[in-house]
């Protein structure tokens, strides 16, 4: 099965997770999780040892980068078209950003779809910040396709199932950096990056900055206060955090653990085999870069597509995507080849019978002491013979003679009272006749008609027998030609 590689690189943290697709699901094959200490290539080193000596060429690769490395904005647009909305994006956030249009990526993703237009959030990096994460990759032979944000794929997947409800918060600790994104009246209202620090004040950093962004959901699209807070990647449950929040915001906290983590993150339908890493994976991160793995395939997130660069990586993608393919191919081939060899047996067999009834034919008509060389030439050779001479069936008669012999028995017929041929036999020597008449009468004026015919020499009635009915008379005629005069 392919292997893929689903890495979660943190301000603090970088973590991967190395699975693959098998039957009852998703397999953990190996995780790890190293510190941040100096720059990424060093973590990327050290990640990649631990993960085990398997060289990551020719994996697919999954990659998200921190949240706050993009800037992100709710826009609103009169028409739905993402094409469009594509390619103003850019000049709409120029005047909302530092960089030039042109000196940035964009990425959207459509949070609410109406009549009136859609509103949709937009992320935005620098062109550097992208190159300098590909490069990076590229130095230790990892080419992702595309480079999402997060935590945003695991709150996809946890709204997925139905972890984060309407009019809810999620709370994803990180370090010292807490990700708020804010679900009001069912739909993604705001997602901010928060740096708390790790002293004593974070709480309160904490409080004030979720103040400003709930405020700003409530005026700007008219939210409604949220009805839970779910905290996420705290390593046990804070009671003056939840005090403070409860006597501020009157919103109940719910802590999500590590295991729940990576059970809702990962799915409980269709990814049963995630459980077997669970006692591995017990951070949050890691059941982050777990729904990562899961929901970058299929979920719409906004991603950021890197530009392949020379070397081993373009190939890399293009045999990637090719394989699905190349695997529909294969089996359709297999397929085809199977169906021929099928259809070969059953000409094989048919044939075969064929060849015996041939066989049959010849030992029938041909000689006895005949050698059998190629048993359907010899047979059209003999037919060819038999037209040459003007034979009809197997009577040894010139056609003409046989239409005579018909002509006059057809003759015979017109005077007779009643009377029917039902079966006529004709060889050299003699015909034989079969049929009914009316009455015995009837048979003797058919058989005296019939001896008037200078081809006949004599007439015999062999048998002649009234039916069960009493109404006809079945009879047998016999008559025996002249010899030819040569």
């Amino acid at each position: 099965m392919l292997r893929r590689l689903a890495i979660d690189i943190g301000e603090e943290k970088v973590t991967a997770v190395l699975h693959r697709r098998a039957l009852a699901g998703r397999e953990v094959l190996a995780s790890a999780s190293v510190a941040v200490v100096a720059d990424l290539d060093g973590a990327l080193a050290r990640l990649l040892a631990q993960l085990g000596p398997s060289s990551p060429a020719g994996l697919g690769v999954d990659c998200a980068i921190p949240l706050g490395e993009a800037s992100l904005r709710f826009l609103r647009f009169p028409f739905c078209d993402r094409r469009k909305i594509n390619r103003i994006l850019p000049l709409e956030l120029e005047n909302q950003l530092p960089w030039g249009h042109d000196a940035i990526q964009t990425a959207t993703v459509v949070v609410d779809r109406g009549k009136g237009g859609c509103e949709v959030l937009a992320a935005a990096l620098p062109r550097t910040t992208l190159q300098r994460y590909q490069e990076t990759l590229a130095r230790h032979g990892l080419f992702p396709g595309r480079l999402l944000l997060s935590p945003l794929p695991l709150f996809y997947r946890l709204r997925q199932q139905a972890l984060l409800p309407d009019d809810s918060v999620l709370l994803y600790r990180c370090g010292g950096t807490v990700e708020v994104a804010v679900v009001s009246r069912g739909k993604l209202a705001a997602l901010r990056s928060l740096h708390t620090g790790g002293d004593d004040g974070a709480t309160g950093r904490l409080l004030g900055g979720l103040r400003q962004i709930l405020k700003g959901v409530e005026v700007r699209s008219g939210g409604v206060a949220p009805a839970n807070l779910i905290a996420v990647g705290w390593p046990q449950a804070d009671a003056d955090l939840a005090e403070e929040v409860r006597r501020d915001l009157a919103v109940p906290v719910h802590w999500l653990e590590s295991g729940q983590m990576v059970e809702h993150a990962c799915g409980r339908r269709g990814w049963r085999g995630w459980r077997g890493g669970c006692a591995v994976i017990a951070d949050a991160q890691s059941a982050a870069c777990l729904a990562l793995a899961a929901s970058a395939g299929g979920a719409r997130l906004p991603c950021f597509p890197l530009e392949t660069a020379s070397g081993s990586g373009p190939t890399l993608q293009v045999r990637r995507k090719l394989l699905p393919a190349s695997l529909i191919l294969i089996g359709l081939t297999v397929l085809w080849g199977g169906n021929a060899l099928l259809d070969r047996a059953i000409l094989e067999k048919r044939l075969a019978l064929l060849d015996g009834g041939i066989r049959e034919v010849f030992y029938q008509l041909m000689p006895a002491d005949a050698k059998l060389v190629d048993p359907v030439l010899q047979l059209q050779a003999l037919l060819a013979e038999k037209a040459g001479q003007g034979m009809a069936g197997g009577t040894g008669l010139p056609r003409e003679k046989i239409l005579d012999v018909l002509l006059f028995i057809s003759a015979s017929l017109d005077g007779a009272e009643k009377t029917v041929v039902s079966s006529l036999s004709i060889d050299q020597e003699e015909i034989l006749l079969r049929g009914e008449a009316a009455s015995f009468n009837a048979v003797d004026g058919f058989k005296a008609r019939l001896e008037k015919e200078p081809s006949v020499a004599e007439a015999t009635i062999t048998a002649a027998n009234m039916d069960g009915s009493g109404r006809k008379v079945l009879f047998e005629l016999r008559l025996r030609r002249r010899a030819a005069v040569s």
